[in-house]
């Protein structure tokens, strides 16, 4: 309720937070040291580690020229389609999930890859977001 509060008289969002945990600190009598602690663990994630690393993986694919290969192969395979971009976004997706088991992996690499060519085509930002976050759970569907 105290964040709600907070953010309705506009203060904004870190301060908000903030000033909620200096009172949950006060009122439950928090050490400090145990909310360092707990602080630390919550950033000790696997996925928060290898995100970054997926990001890299996107920019190396699309540099090296495997991003546009990947690109023009799921755009043949999917040709006299409407929509046939967004069909390849999303087998793509599904393949590249599935080859690292993450649904995070595959937006992190292939939302690097594939966000340039369809802004280029015409296709909303909002669209592909949405296009993206849907198609990259595939990737976790498939064994």
């Amino acid at each position: 309720m105290l964040l709600m509060a907070l953010m309705i008289f506009g203060v904004p969002v870190a301060w908000s937070f903030a000033g909620v945990l200096m009172f949950l600190v006060w009122a439950y009598d928090v050490s400090t040291s145990t909310l360092l602690l707990q602080g630390f663990r919550s950033l000790d994630s696997v996925i928060l580690l290898a995100l970054p690393l997926f990001v890299l993986a996107g920019y190396l694919m699309q540099s090296g020229g495997v991003a546009a290969r990947l690109i023009s192969f799921m755009s043949m395979a999917m040709r006299g389609r409407k929509g046939g971009l967004g069909a390849a976004l999303i087998g793509s997706s599904g393949v590249f999930g599935a080859i690292s088991g993450t649904a995070t992996a595959a937006v992190a690499s292939i939302g690097t890859i594939m966000g340039d060519p369809l802004a280029a085509r015409g296709y909303p930002r909002g669209y592909t977001s949405a296009l993206l976050g849907v198609s990259s759970l595939l990737g976790i569907l498939i064994p």
